[in-house]
């Protein structure tokens, strides 16, 4: 079984996953951190599956996702930090403060990292 996780970077539910592994000692169950989310851990996931199909063995696959991963770079615009204030990643007053002066935040996740950027709306992207 292969269990493709949001990055741990962002993210608890790979260390839960471990966890759950733990407890489940007999299954053989391989846990990957994806270092993504959206469409590049989708991307992933429907490359094993395609793998899979074909009769390609578990270590085989996990080899082909890890190369996989580090091809992929995800990058996404946030229209509003309201959310990202109400979770507690961002403060109320910086959200405000970014909502009045018209920022849209840009994220990236790269090389299991994020790398948080801040765009002006009147510049090119």
């Amino acid at each position: 079984m292969l269990c493709f996780c949001v990055s741990s970077e962002i993210s608890a539910s790979f260390e839960a996953a471990v966890s759950a592994r733990r407890m489940m000692p007999e299954r053989d169950i391989h846990i990957i951190d994806t270092r993504s989310l959206s469409m590049g851990q989708g991307f992933m996931v429907l490359a094993a599956a395609e793998a899979a199909e074909t009769g390609m063995a578990a270590p085989e696959i996990l080899s082909m996702i890890e190369k996989m991963r580090d091809r992929i770079f995800f990058f996404g615009v946030l229209p509003t930090l309201k959310y990202v204030a109400m979770s507690g990643r961002v403060s109320h007053i910086a959200a405000g403060i970014a909502n009045v002066i018209n920022i849209k935040p840009i994220l990236t996740i790269r090389e299991c990292g994020r790398t948080p950027r801040a765009r002006n709306p009147g510049s090119a992207y």
